[in-house]
């Protein structure tokens, strides 16, 4: 039983390349979700800061934890 091999053709991309652009949107992902996550943080401080009615059996206490 004879093995035929086909000849591979040369590579047309450069795997060099490949890496580097994978590592760069891998950095630009971490820096969207650093942005995001400061967002987040600058959103929080905006609450609105208007009194909430304490009562004395506990009732809504659970807005705070």
């Amino acid at each position: 039983m004879p093995m035929d091999f086909v000849i591979r053709p040369q590579s047309k991309i450069d795997p060099d390349e490949v890496r580097a652009r994978a590592k760069q949107t891998v950095q630009d992902q971490r820096r969207i979700q650093m942005n995001k996550k400061l967002q987040q943080l600058k959103s929080s401080k905006r609450k609105s800061l208007q009194a909430t009615q304490v009562s004395v059996e506990g009732r809504g206490m659970v807005k705070f934890f």
